[in-house]
């Protein structure tokens, strides 16, 4: 039995992804990696930018596999667009849940929640409570600014 601290992230983007929220996850992932944590990562299959599943990540509602000594857990995304606000934060929500329950199978020592999506730093932060674990929240996007975004109006 290994005595190596066990990290779980939720991310909602991850390597194939390029952008800043996919390079800047999967560089910790593979920083913790090396300083030998046993690291998994929950994400939605790569979607990014093209809010389609990218070619390879098809079919399936879940996928278990091992990169580069990370166990990663991709869940089929509800993929919808991005100016249909009330459906994005069903499709948010649906995969904070998923990821919630995954996270309790990881038994984590830390759980790391990771923004945009606004939804996953209760269900990271709920999942670290339920297994005694320490949680971090790392907001750096904030899905808070979508109604803005939209150009709807907002409170304040």
């Amino acid at each position: 039995m290994s005595t190596s601290p066990r990290l779980t992230i939720l991310a909602p983007h991850f390597w194939p992804e390029t952008n800043a929220a996919s390079r800047r996850l999967t560089a910790a992932a593979e920083r913790f990696r090396d300083k030998g944590w046993r690291v998994t990562v929950i994400a939605p299959a790569p979607h990014h930018p093209e809010n389609q599943v990218h070619s390879g990540y098809e079919g399936g509602w879940r996928r278990v596999t091992h990169e580069n000594g990370i166990e990663v857990v991709r869940f089929l995304p509800f993929l919808v667009p991005p100016s249909k606000l009330a459906l994005r934060l069903l499709s948010e929500s649906l995969f904070a849940c998923k990821a919630f329950v995954q996270a309790l199978f990881t038994r984590p020592d830390v759980v790391l929640a990771s923004s945009p999506y606004m939804f996953l730093g209760p269900a990271g932060l709920l999942a670290a409570r339920s297994r005694g674990a320490s949680f971090a929240w790392d907001v750096r996007d904030l899905t808070w600014k979508y109604v803005q975004a939209t150009g709807r109006r907002t409170f304040g």
